[in-house]
């Protein structure tokens, strides 16, 4: 059994170097409420399963990544580094898992300030994996 997509991409957000520590400044599904300046990396709905001939099947499934922070520049930035670490990875296994493919699917973009006027940018990346 695969993991979540969110969790393989954690663990390779943690590689990067981006400063991102899972469980401090790093999260995976829910946002919490502290502290301001993170980042979460939802699972979202992909596309279906690629069926080969000899019965195993490419997974298709996408994610979202958001940033969330007290400056607008900041969070641009780090979203950015973020689709820079994450797009055209290919060929790579994580967790167990083979990622034939990751693509970031549009560039980032601002969703506005949240309800305390905070920052938040986002991503979202297609995933090709098997």
């Amino acid at each position: 059994m695969m993991n979540l997509p969110s969790d393989d991409v954690k663990s390779i957000l943690v590689a990067a170097g981006l400063s991102l520590t899972f469980g401090t400044n790093l999260f995976v599904g829910l946002e919490p409420a502290t502290p301001v300046n993170c980042v979460t990396v939802y699972d979202t709905p992909g596309s279906k399963p690629d069926s080969a001939f000899d019965k195993s099947n490419i997974y298709n499934p996408s994610i979202q990544i958001k940033v969330r922070n007290n400056s607008y520049v900041a969070a641009g930035i780090l979203i950015n580094q973020i689709k820079d670490s994450l797009h055209n990875i290919s060929n790579e296994a994580w967790n167990g898992t083979n990622y034939i493919l990751i693509q970031c699917s549009q560039e980032p973009f601002s969703l506005g300030p949240d309800v305390n006027g905070k920052h938040q940018w986002v991503c979202n990346f297609d995933l090709a994996r098997s």
